[in-house]
């Protein structure tokens, strides 16, 4: 089970260089969007190395599942873009 703190903080830090590109960096409404519709049951946390690397939410729907959030910090986004495929 995610912890909301943990899951607001990383989506601030994540989401913050494109936010502030737009103008639209907020750094109470950017965790506060997350606390609102926030729900444990449906994140996952994302672990390398023993740190909090990322999260993703799931959250059931008939016959479904829709993608709530997905956030992966930006060192596990860098180390991903020289996978050799």
């Amino acid at each position: 089970m995610a912890d909301v703190e943990a899951v607001a903080e990383l989506r601030a830090v994540v989401l913050r260089p494109d936010l502030e590109r737009l103008g639209r960096y907020d750094e109470q409404r950017v965790r506060q969007r997350l606390r609102d519709g926030f729900t444990p049951a449906h994140t996952w946390m994302i672990e390398v190395d023993g740190a909090v690397a990322g999260c993703v939410a799931l959250r059931p729907a008939k016959d479904t599942y829709w993608l709530e959030h997905f956030y992966l910090d930006r060192i596990c986004r860098a180390r991903a873009s020289v996978l050799p495929f």
